[in-house]
């Protein structure tokens, strides 16, 4: 299974390693990449729904679960 590494910043912030399964779970997601989107722009309102308007989009959607996934575990 592939695992998304974040947190890789100067100044000692920790890198954690997460698998999709894992932030999946969290954020309340299937496989469904749709879901993704509509997740997003949920957690983060208006600011990121207007990036957030085509299908092609999920990857950013996903980045941005990602992010919140590990910000809300330290």
């Amino acid at each position: 299974s592939k695992i998304a590494v974040t947190g890789v910043f100067p100044g000692g912030l920790p890198i954690i390693g997460v698998t999709p399964l894992a932030w999946k779970k969290a954020a309340g997601l299937s496989s469904d990449k749709s879901a993704s989107i509509d997740a997003a722009k949920v957690r983060f309102g208006e600011s990121a729904a207007r990036h957030l308007l085509l299908k092609k989009h999920e990857g950013l959607a996903e980045a941005m679960l990602i992010g919140a996934y590990c910000l809300d575990r330290r």
